[in-house]
């Protein structure tokens, strides 16, 4: 066959005509007949009324809902997620027309010809009796045969096993420089030798369904190297860029709308056998920007499902912060009282389905966690949440997305994200007039603070209650002024008792006074109204902090704290309805 470009035009020509796209389309979405055209589901967008339409006689499709649409081979290449050249020599095979295919670089063929070799074997291997050691271990993890088919899960027993396959079947096919360049095998002087062995293998495919490389986990009784052991960087295989199970999960994916991220291999693979089928896993390591872009292609929903630990958290965090800077929809759920998913799947299986139907944002998930054994009316507490808030937004760059995430953050904490995150930034602050510190909850404490000292209140304070301050230096200086109320503003100015910062605050508000009490005070009125909205504000936060238990309580469907926490709710609105205007002494 002439291998020119007139040539492969011919070819795909030929191809379309002799294709036909219905029973194509028709291996990834149920067609019904429609007068002349089939219609279904689209498997590009969630939909319920069927808006896909494929045409027989013009040999095209369309989807009337995305508007996706075109001929056999952009159908093969969306669906798949492969390139034209695959989808013409995909095509070519099925049809038996001959063709020069899209020629790789040598060593890349070389590579995935080697990696191919060793799936062969290795499922060999988990079929003989030299695997019935590894096939019992995958019988306990109640892994189904068909789930082994599938996935194409084999057994390495090492001992040079491999190698010795290798050369003996292909006659020395390859060099031992481009078997060490697959990654499995190595080479540390005393000649070449297997780099996996007594493991469970667990193939790794680019979206494409070649096998790039392998995750291997250890059996009992093997003390040899980590837990799992993936293939090292080659020339096809970066951990970073790939998905354990794309391949087997891409079309599901998108025709659900959605992709579960989990922790690893056992839970993509025990998700299957549950009908789940729209999941993947990143590789034993971080989740990068590139296996959240490679995603991307197929959806742009993402509910995470890691370990319940606490590793589990910080990995939702991390996937949470890459997937919304790169404007996806983050869910998260928690497959809590079980390890992982595989573990739920195994125990109750009818709450694997029940927990997807439960999922919420990731941020309110990550948020309420954070915040579970936290007192926001404790300004440490308080502190620490306005910065995980910030750390959280901080990288998403779509507005509609940052507001969203800003006002579930001051609906579940109280906390505004556009406040400064460092109170102690007041120290420096440079009030040009009394309306900027009496007005802003953040001044005002510091405003209580310069009357005290302005008007000689030191003697007022015997019985405050420095507990509803918030401030850590107005408190310090507070607390040492109810112990020594009779002290000279000069000396406490150059006391040795407080805190650097604290004597600062004394000396800033003291330069300060002239604008922050000029005009005509009632300085004893003044006091106990500003007391008083310090006050309010305690109380609120305290009321928030009841607010976002009561969240907590609502997503874990803890019904009887919830009812308690309604209750407290109630009484203390009550009581801040009826604050009057107390005196502090």
């Amino acid at each position: 066959m002439a291998t020119g470009e007139s040539s492969l035009q011919n070819i795909t020509q030929e191809i379309k005509s002799r294709a036909d796209i219905v029973s194509i389309v028709e291996r990834y979405v149920k067609l019904r007949k429609s007068g002349k055209n089939y219609q279904g589901i689209c498997p590009f967008h969630q939909e319920k009324t069927p808006s896909f339409i494929v045409s027989p006689d013009i040999q095209i499709y369309k989807c009337f809902g995305c508007g996706k649409g075109g001929d056999v081979f952009s159908f093969l290449q969306e669906i798949e997620g492969i390139d034209f050249v695959e989808a013409r020599d995909k095509l070519a095979d099925e049809l038996g027309i001959k063709i020069e295919k899209g020629v790789k670089p040598k060593a890349i063929s070389i590579l995935e010809e080697i990696n191919q070799i060793a799936l062969d074997f290795f499922q060999e291997e988990l079929n003989s009796k030299t695997g019935a050691h590894a096939r019992g271990y995958l019988e306990g993890r109640k892994i189904r045969k068909e789930s082994i088919s599938k996935f194409g899960i084999g057994f390495a027993p090492g001992y040079n096993s491999l190698y010795k396959f290798i050369t003996t079947k292909n006659r020395n096919k390859y060099r031992n420089a481009e078997l060490l360049s697959s990654g499995l095998f190595v080479d540390k002087g005393s000649g070449i030798r297997d780099k996996f062995f007594n493991r469970i293998m667990f193939p790794i495919r680019s979206v494409g369904g070649a096998v790039i490389g392998f995750s291997g986990r250890v059996l009992p009784g093997n003390d040899y190297g980590p837990k799992y052991m993936n293939t090292p960087e080659t020339a096809v295989f970066h951990k970073g860029e790939t998905l354990f199970g794309i391949y087997e999960s891409k079309n599901e994916i998108r025709k659900s709308g959605y992709c579960i991220m989990c922790e690893g291999q056992t839970d993509v693979i025990s998700s299957h056998a549950a009908g789940v089928k729209n999941i993947v896993a990143p590789l034993g390591t971080g989740l990068t920007e590139k296996q959240i872009s490679l995603l991307k292609n197929y959806t742009n929903d993402i509910v995470l499902m890691f370990d319940s630990d606490t590793a589990g958290i910080s990995a939702v965090k991390r996937a949470f912060t890459l997937a919304a800077a790169q404007g996806m929809d983050v869910y998260a759920a928690s497959p809590s009282p079980y390890k992982d998913i595989d573990e739920m799947i195994q125990k109750a299986p009818e709450s694997y389905i029940e927990l997807l139907k439960k999922k919420t944002d990731a941020f309110t998930y990550l948020l309420t966690k954070e915040i579970e054994n936290k007192d926001l009316s404790d300004l440490e507490d308080y502190n620490q949440t306005r910065k995980f808030i910030n750390i959280l937004l901080s990288p998403i760059k779509e507005k509609q997305l940052y507001s969203f995430y800003s006002k579930k953050a001051e609906k579940i904490t109280g906390i505004n994200n556009q406040e400064t995150l460092d109170p102690a930034k007041s120290v420096s602050r440079n009030f040009e007039t009394k309306k900027d510190i009496k007005n802003h909850p953040d001044n005002r404490e510091q405003y209580f603070l310069a009357i005290i000292l302005k008007a000689d209140f030191t003697k007022k304070l015997s019985k405050l209650k420095t507990s509803i301050f918030q401030d850590p230096l107005v408190k310090e200086v507070l607390n040492y002024l109810k112990q020594k109320p009779d002290i000279a503003l000069k000396q406490l100015a150059e006391t040795e008792d407080l805190s650097e910062d604290a004597v600062n605050l004394v000396k800033t508000l003291l330069l300060q006074s002239d604008i922050i009490m000029s005009g005509n005070v009632d300085t004893n009125k003044e006091l106990n109204h500003i007391y008083l909205l310090i006050y309010r504000g305690y109380m609120d936060k305290r009321l928030s902090n009841l607010r976002t238990k009561l969240v907590i309580a609502e997503n874990q469907e803890d019904t009887k704290s919830a009812e308690e926490l309604v209750e407290k709710i109630k009484k203390l609105s009550n009581k801040i309805k009826n604050l009057k205007n107390d005196k502090i002494s």
